[in-house]
């Protein structure tokens, strides 16, 4: 029985598109990367409810204008959007019986959702910038040895 690999999972050759961190030499011999430029077509699902259409109207062009909202994601950020509208009609409501608070699983669960699409902060953070490289001239290990 093989053990688990241990450390840190690679990421899906998309994202790493995405972040900036791609290795062209690091890819399998077989392996291609989807064409992933997003088209300006990008429709809602059918049966997303109204509040979540909102959201999605608010906060789809911009994710689409960077590139993080593609054709593939469209049934996942039609969650998030909806997850998104149930969150903050439970807020306004100060916690009803009608509409009861949501759970912190619930909250954790749309905050990692909403990360797939670099919506939070810290997801944005984590992505290199994307373009040409402010890379110091000279020997990169020049100063190893010295204090």
């Amino acid at each position: 029985m093989r053990s688990p690999r241990t450390g840190r999972k690679s990421l899906p050759a998309s994202e790493k598109v995405a972040r900036g961190t791609d290795q062209p030499c690091r890819r399998s011999p077989g392996m291609t990367l989807v064409d992933m430029q997003p088209p300006a077509d990008i429709q809602p699902p059918q049966d997303l409810p109204l509040g979540a259409a909102e959201v999605w109207a608010d906060h789809a062009p911009a994710l689409i204008a960077k590139g993080w909202l593609t054709a593939v994601d469209v049934v996942a950020f039609g969650q998030w959007c909806v997850m998104t509208h149930h969150l903050v009609s439970a807020w306004s409501a100060d916690g009803s019986e009608d509409n009861p608070l949501p759970t912190a699983s619930y909250i954790q669960q749309w905050r990692t959702l909403g990360e797939a699409f670099y919506i939070t902060p810290g997801a944005r953070a984590a992505m290199k910038p994307t373009g040409p490289a402010d890379k110091p001239s000279g020997n990169a290990f020049a100063r190893n040895g010295r204090r």
